[in-house]
């Protein structure tokens, strides 16, 4: 027996693959350089202006919001006044009817004239000037 001691087995070596070839001298790639404190004050001024927006967009939101609602207490409101509007149309139609006019005149003791007589009334320069009477249809002097 022999005492060769066998090694342990190497992984097989992979191939690399051949590297390109280096670029032309008229291909010149330019670097960017990196400068933290640049960026850094971009990014704040972005997130400044971004903010901005957003707190514009919330305040338009807000006031939008704000008219809407004065617009629905406005038109509750006309609502309501047009309610009452009715209502006063409707009394006032009712006290100026001629029949509750004539009646509250006989009321107070008023007479319609009589046909074809017209009663005047002369000033005579005093304030104590007396109307002449009304001639009542049944005969009578109405007070």
């Amino acid at each position: 027996m022999s005492a060769v001691a066998q090694a342990p087995a190497r992984p097989a070596r992979r191939r690399q693959a051949p590297e390109p070839a280096a670029a032309p001298a008229a291909r010149s790639v330019h670097h960017i350089h990196f400068n933290p404190r640049r960026l850094s004050a971009g990014g704040l001024v972005s997130l400044l202006v971004l903010g901005v927006l957003l707190g514009g967009i919330v305040a338009l939101n807000v006031a939008a919001l704000r008219a809407s609602m004065q617009a629905s207490r406005l038109s509750a409101s006309a609502q309501a006044l047009q309610q009452q509007n009715r209502g006063l149309i409707a009394e006032v139609a009712s006290l100026t009817a001629s029949q509750r006019i004539d009646h509250r005149a006989r009321a107070l003791g008023m007479v319609p004239p009589t046909p074809g007589r017209s009663d005047t009334l002369r000033l005579s320069g005093s304030h104590h000037a007396r109307p002449a009477p009304a001639h009542h249809p049944t005969g009578s002097f109405a007070r």
